[in-house]
């Protein structure tokens, strides 16, 4: 088994880190006080975890394993990258949807600040896990 448990760590503690330290850093360029907007995160989260698809893809064009294992590998860009793609869509719905309605506080919180943080999430933990493959 050995360091296994490492890629579990990471696949989490990133998306986690990454929440925590986008909400400091929005809270720290927009000025004022605490609120929750700081956490909108979901669409930079998800944006970031595109990314991370696109240059996995670079990186198997500049050093290419044997030829099966390179098909194998692009199909589960492919497929983590169209998935992403179809969140992204659905997170950026979501925002659309819910940040204009300041009226309801709980609302925006459960959707902008828990399912979209968690889609986005998961896109990352998905990436770390199973399409990178880390070990």
């Amino acid at each position: 088994m050995g360091l296994d448990w490492i890629k579990y760590i990471a696949a989490v503690a990133v998306p986690v880190a990454l929440i925590f330290a986008g909400g400091f850093i929005s809270k720290l360029t927009r000025g004022g006080g605490w609120n929750r907007a700081h956490f909108y995160l979901g669409p930079e989260i998800a944006l970031s975890s595109f990314a991370a698809g696109v240059i996995y893809l670079v990186e198997l064009g500049l050093q290419p394993p044997t030829p099966a294992v390179l098909v194998t590998k692009m199909f589960s860009a492919a497929i983590y990258l169209t998935a992403t793609f179809c969140v992204l869509l659905i997170i950026a719905g979501f925002h659309q949807d819910w940040e204009a309605r300041t009226s309801n506080a709980r609302g925006q919180k459960v959707v902008l600040v828990f399912v979209c943080n968690t889609l986005a999430s998961a896109l990352m933990i998905a990436f770390i896990l199973f399409v990178k493959r880390l070990s």
